[in-house]
């Protein structure tokens, strides 16, 4: 990730608005990460997803609001401190999510975050994947995903070039809802669905207005009605950008 520099607002510097990414000639907004524990019959995996910036990408600009995502890295381990570096190693940039439900990965995390400070180390910050309120929220938050992903997939707005792997497992996942027993069973795609998740439905920041949360520029799709108009993202958190 070190080919991705950091573009500011006129000559505000404080903050990034986006980012140039030089190895692949293109800009992103933000970049949100996914992560999917490692559980014992399988590895985890940490997946980055970047927005592009508006009138960006191979998308149609005929569809409103509708801006491309590019999958810019995938790490597969089943080791769990070092997916947990994986993360921290591009924590500055990329905002993490995951499902904060899953009590024993969480304790592990506790754990590793307060011997990586002992240690003088970077902790890793996780944000919680949108809609997970209970483990049993989790596959419909994966059907739903993955109905999601292939949508854009269709339209030519998800790009997986850098993604070998999730692209051959996109395809082992039947395409009947609810067909999938547990979503852990495809942890690369679960991971690959909480960043999409997230960049749709968390605000992100207008650098010319005076630093209020705005709306995603993903396409809204939620999974449930949503009165008044306000994102969920907004209506738990308004830390995930």
């Amino acid at each position: 990730m070190n080919e991705l520099h950091p573009i500011f607002y006129h000559c505000d510097r404080s903050r990034p608005i986006g980012w140039e990414d030089k190895k692949r000639n293109r800009n992103y907004r933000r970049l949100f990460g996914g992560l999917a524990w490692p559980q014992v019959d399988r590895p985890g995996f940490a997946v980055i997803v970047a927005e592009g910036l508006q009138d960006e990408g191979p998308h149609n600009p005929t569809i409103p609001d509708h801006v491309a995502l590019y999958v810019l890295r995938e790490v597969e381990s089943g080791d769990f401190e070092q997916l947990m570096r994986t993360c921290i190693e591009h924590s500055r940039k990329v905002s993490w999510h995951g499902n904060m439900n899953h009590r024993v990965n969480m304790r592990l995390l506790c754990d590793f975050n307060r011997a990586e400070s002992g240690a003088g180390r970077l902790q890793l910050s996780l944000m919680p994947a949108p809609f997970i309120y209970s483990e049993g929220d989790l596959r419909e938050v994966f059907d739903d995903g993955i109905m999601r992903i292939r949508r854009r997939g269709q339209k030519g707005a998800l790009i997986l070039d850098d993604s070998p792997l999730l692209k051959a497992r996109l395809d082992d996942v039947p395409r009947d809802k609810g067909v999938v027993n547990r979503a852990e069973e495809y942890p690369g795609l679960l991971a690959l669905c909480f960043a999409v998740s997230a960049l749709s439905c968390y605000p992100c920041v207008d650098p010319a207005g005076a630093g209020t949360p705005g709306q995603a520029l993903t396409e809204y799709d939620p999974f449930e009605p949503n009165p008044g108009g306000q994102h969920p993202g907004q209506m738990k958190t308004g830390q995930g950008v």
